[in-house]
């Protein structure tokens, strides 16, 4: 079929794989005259992505025309459904129609019933929280989507690593592939890339609870210094801030079911719970929702072309002090 349709929230697998398909299909030469991405938000893009689904590709190999179309699946627009209908019997054998969403249409819809009828299809679902053998699965084939090879103990480990943590998987393998030797990550490289970089989060957080904005600032700038995005740091630091902030406020209402917390707050290991109860000893919710309110503002400032090191310092530093 030169009709597919890519469907699930773990858009960071079904992207690999758009991205897989495309190096399988399309010559290397001719990638930005035979590869077109559009999004059906735009409707002008509508037109344009079937119009390119039909026209023959440059050199020998194929076309590959993705189309995120959202939107879709959940309204009949009877208009793109005829269109594409007729599209899809004008494609060229050397032309392939991608269509991503996040959701699946109804299989009794209208635009349900013609993708089952014109489109292969794939799914993409990110593994439930509980689902350790799957969120195991998930690493292996991102992994293995690079080239990379990745024991089932090695996966284990890199899922406790960042169990609980605002952490991209992909990012964090492909920044592994480059530290590892010979194709394959090791206990080691998972101990310095990524545990480090969660024991230097949690760092940061109790020294901003601490009022120890100069020392927070030097590990923030250590990080920044190694590459790591701004919004990056910034997301990681207000995810861990409130699991902890929930935990406080369960803390202080007498709840102590620790499979509830546990559940509540999307970690894995409910035994987690326990080491950070004995964390928020020292620190008050209202501590944690002023640094929450910090961490919102810095985030703002990076959206609005903030200098990175100068946006927490303005926050942290002249803010804080204010």
């Amino acid at each position: 079929m030169p009709v597919y349709f890519y469907w699930g929230d773990d858009e960071v697998a079904a992207l690999a794989a758009v991205d897989d398909f495309i190096r399988k299909v399309v010559d290397p030469c001719w990638v930005d005259a035979n590869v077109t991405r559009l999004d059906g938000a735009d409707r002008n893009h509508i037109k344009r992505a079937l119009e390119e689904s039909i026209t023959p590709p440059f050199g020998t190999q194929s076309r590959v025309v993705v189309f995120r179309c959202n939107s879709f699946s959940t309204e009949h627009d009877n208009g793109f459904i005829s269109q594409l209908e007729t599209c899809s019997k004008l494609i060229p054998q050397k032309c392939h129609l991608i269509l991503l969403s996040l959701k699946k249409p109804d299989p009794k819809s209208i635009i349900g019933k013609v993708f089952n009828q014109i489109a292969e299809e794939k799914s993409f679902i990110l593994p439930a929280k509980w689902n350790r053998s799957g969120q195991i699965k998930r690493i292996q084939e991102i992994a293995d989507s690079i080239g990379l090879f990745i024991s089932t103990h090695i996966a284990e480990e890199l899922n406790n690593a960042i169990q609980g943590e605002s952490i991209d998987v992909a990012n964090e393998i492909e920044k592994l592939d480059l530290y590892s030797t010979a194709r394959a990550i090791t206990s080691e490289s998972i101990h310095t890339l990524i545990k480090s970089q969660i024991t230097s989060v949690e760092e940061i957080i109790k020294l901003l609870l601490e009022n120890k904005s100069g020392e927070a600032i030097t590990l923030i700038d250590i990080l920044l210094d190694k590459d790591e995005s701004a919004i990056k740091i910034v997301v990681s630091l207000t995810k861990l801030v409130r699991i902890w902030l929930w935990i406080s406020l369960f803390t202080q209402q007498g709840e102590n079911n620790i499979e509830k917390i546990a559940k509540m707050t999307n970690i894995i290991n409910p035994k987690r719970i326990y080491v950070i109860r004995k964390q928020l000893t020292d620190y008050s919710s209202e501590a944690l929702i002023h640094l929450l309110k910090q961490l919102s503002m810095i985030e703002m400032a990076l959206k609005q072309g903030m200098p990175s090191k100068d946006a927490f310092r303005d926050v942290f530093f002249v803010q804080g002090n204010s």
